[in-house]
């Protein structure tokens, strides 16, 4: 979220406005109109009293006329909001145990076959289930889904009776372990919630953000959101804007300490990722590195489940195609000679080598295939 180097100031000055004992509640076009402010100027003044009502500091009446909170109205507001609280959790506990209930099936073996597999979701709604050891998924129309969603470990029944040639059919009756515990999307702001929606297409679902768990979020942020309650069939999956935390991966400054721009080899270790389609796996590809904070870091309980997950897309190697921790080879000193991750679902891939700076006259004296297709296996797959 970009803010003017004054945000603070105006911050502090429109608090010092709201609290003149001469001040009368304005909306703000009547407080731009005062302040004399053009119209960027004007979007940051809202920004200014949106974070002051998210804060608690100011309010805003039915009107759209705004005023400070006074100490004892602030402490009333903190017990009403608690209340507020308290009895809507008491309430989605209750929705909960009656969609619950409600979603609860009982199938005897006339009906057809109880097995587990991973739910696929669908932008459509419907998703597929894949059975270990199935040569077909097994497709789960949308009144059937209930609140499965993409990765979720499920358990269906395969309805008997499906006519040969069409895939098998069936409806998802619990899920055993949800699969996406945060979730990369565009933040959709209104004016007391949001919600955030999915780069993930086959994640259909939007996540309701309630204003208190935005982080002061605008509309259109890229933003991660943590879900806290993953709904029912009618109704949305709730969840929470969160914040890089200390021990997430992250990019640090070279070990030596300086700038490095020189060619360096990478193999390809998954294909998981729709970038890397056409790209051969173990295959080693030469590019150009740039950078002065390249170096990849992460704990240890971060790489093991990078690696488990098959996120690890490519790794510095020497010119026999071995991962290596070298300063020449890897010369970032990345842990575990990691140089591109992708996200879970492959679909966003992040790496430090430039695979775009190639051509037939660039580079022509270094030894090695500088062709990873990433762009081909794009085009492939948005087509």
């Amino acid at each position: 979220m970009k803010r003017s180097k004054n945000f603070e100031k105006r911050k502090k000055f429109i608090m010092e406005l709201l609290g003149d004992p001469l001040y009368k509640p304005m909306r703000l076009r009547e407080m731009a109109s005062l302040l004399q402010l053009d119209k960027s100027e004007k979007k940051e003044l809202f920004d200014v009293l949106d974070e002051l009502c998210a804060q608690g500091k100011a309010e805003v009446d039915n009107k759209g006329r705004y005023s400070k909170v006074s100490g004892k109205r602030r402490d009333r507001r903190k017990k009403k909001d608690a209340l507020k609280a308290e009895k809507q959790e008491r309430g989605r506990k209750g929705r909960e145990h009656k969609e619950h209930e409600h979603e609860e099936r009982h199938f005897s073996e006339k009906d057809g076959t109880i097995m587990e597999g991973t739910f696929i979701g669908h932008y459509k709604g419907f998703g597929f289930v894949e059975v270990e050891d199935q040569e077909q998924d097994i497709f789960i129309p949308e009144s059937d889904t209930g609140s499965a969603m993409h990765q979720d470990k499920v358990q269906i029944l395969v309805r008997n009776g499906h006519k040969e040639g069409k895939r098998p059919e069936g409806v998802v009756l619990k899920v055993l372990e949800r699969g996406m515990p945060s979730i990369v999307g565009t933040y959709q702001s209104s004016r007391d919630y949001g919600f955030v929606i999915s780069d993930n297409p086959k994640f259909s679902k939007d996540i309701f953000i309630s204003r208190k768990n935005s982080m002061g979020a605008k509309d259109g942020d890229k933003v991660v959101a943590e879900i806290v309650d993953y709904g029912s069939r009618n109704r949305k999956p709730e969840g929470k804007i969160t914040e890089q935390k200390p021990n997430s991966p992250t990019l640090a400054m070279n070990t030596i300490g300086r700038h490095i721009s020189k060619m360096v080899y990478t193999k390809v270790m998954t294909n998981k990722s729709p970038w890397l389609a056409e790209a051969k796996l173990g295959g080693v590809y030469c590019n150009p590195a740039s950078h002065g904070e390249g170096r990849f870091v992460a704990d240890e309980a971060w790489l093991h489940r990078l690696i488990a997950n098959g996120q690890v897309a490519t790794q510095y190697v020497d010119d026999k195609g071995n991962v290596t921790m070298d300063e020449y080879w890897n010369p970032n000193g990345s842990y575990m000679a990691i140089e591109g991750i992708t996200s879970p679902d492959g679909r966003i891939l992040g790496k430090m080598a430039h695979s775009e700076r190639r051509g037939e006259a660039v580079a022509m004296n270094i030894y090695g295939e500088q062709d990873m297709k990433i762009f081909e296996s794009g085009v492939k797959y948005f087509k």
